[in-house]
């Protein structure tokens, strides 16, 4: 799966508002250093969301604005100390580009209502495994709010071995019926919940997706789907930032 921070960047790079930063020396708690970006008139880099990404571990997380910065000494500065010194080899991602751009944490956003809204287009397989064993004598299931549809039941003997069940089409026959307008699953014939009662229950079928909370955590979305409707949010969304853009826009 793509990861956020893959996403992330990607949308950056789609909306030109992301430039990824690599320390090349220690610095301070108020400024950092890097001197293959950093190369290019003073204080080109004033006004921008800086975002530490990886490296200095006390400082992962943190966001801060910068106030200037120095061509001479390829280094970006900020008020706001940091937990910690920056160090060499510290990731930080510099969005907000002469304040008309995105907050990274807005991108996040963007790409989790991609997301969201994807539920209803695209069928996405997974599983659940019910909390409570198999009751012979109580052979009705609840499906889990996870799941939207389910296409197998599957249960586990003593040996760890997984069995499916076969599907019924009518309420009373042998097998297992899905009640969709109930959310339950109800398991039929005697032999069947016997040789089920105790064991496991697994079921298959279709979910919705997750949203993802940190840099690591993926999607099986597809990454240019992914990519390219999260960038069209934000540009849907950002076209009141400029008075010029709000005057032309017509919806």
């Amino acid at each position: 799966g793509s990861s956020l921070r893959e996403l992330r960047r990607a949308v950056g790079r789609q909306v030109r508002d992301l430039t990824v930063l690599t320390t090349t020396a220690d610095g301070a708690d108020t400024y950092l250093i890097d001197n293959r970006n950093i190369v290019a008139g003073d204080d080109l880099w004033k006004g921008r969301d800086l975002y530490f990404v990886d490296g200095t571990a006390e400082n992962l997380g943190e966001i801060r604005r910068s106030i200037g910065s120095s061509r001479s000494e390829h280094k970006i500065t900020w008020a706001v100390a940091l937990p910690a010194i920056t160090h060499m080899g510290d990731e930080v991602e510099v969005w907000n580009k002469r304040s008309l751009g995105w907050h990274p944490f807005e991108v996040n956003a963007a790409i989790n209502d991609t997301i969201l809204t994807a539920d209803t287009t695209f069928n996405v397989p997974t599983y659940a495994v019910l909390g409570d064993l198999f009751n012979q004598d109580l052979p009705t299931l609840t499906v889990p709010a996870s799941l939207t549809r389910v296409f197998a039941v599957e249960w586990q003997d003593v040996d760890l071995n997984w069995h499916t069940v076969d599907r019924a089409h009518q309420p009373d026959a042998y097998g297992y019926y899905v009640n969709q307008g109930m959310g339950t699953i109800s398991i039929n014939g005697g032999d069947q919940r016997y040789a089920m009662n105790g064991a496991t229950i697994r079921l298959r079928g279709y979910g919705t997706l997750n949203t993802l909370e940190s840099d690591m955590d993926t999607t099986e979305l597809h990454f240019n789907y992914v990519m390219l409707q999260a960038a069209a949010y934000l540009f849907f969304n950002g076209v009141d930032r400029n008075p010029q853009n709000e005057r032309l826009y017509t919806p």
